[in-house]
């Protein structure tokens, strides 16, 4: 993995690797390409969601739950 796209922010604390970052159906939010050692987990609540992982390509509705390692 290319070090210089690590993710710097920290999530949770050490001994509790573990955030929770909710965002609204109208939130326009990009992320652009990182990586970070935890596990992700995102969970659409409304409206609808792209993602791009390892070059695959998603859409997430309603419902739907998405592990990324």
């Amino acid at each position: 993995m290319d070090a210089s796209r690590r993710e710097k922010r920290l999530h949770g604390t050490a001994e509790f690797p573990f955030q929770i970052y909710p965002r609204g159906a109208k939130d326009s939010l990009f992320i652009p390409y990182h990586w970070h050692p935890e596990l992700e987990i995102i969970t659409v609540i409304t409206g609808e969601v792209g993602l791009t992982i390892a070059e695959n390509q998603y859409v997430g509705q309603k419902g739907d739950v998405f592990f990324v390692n």
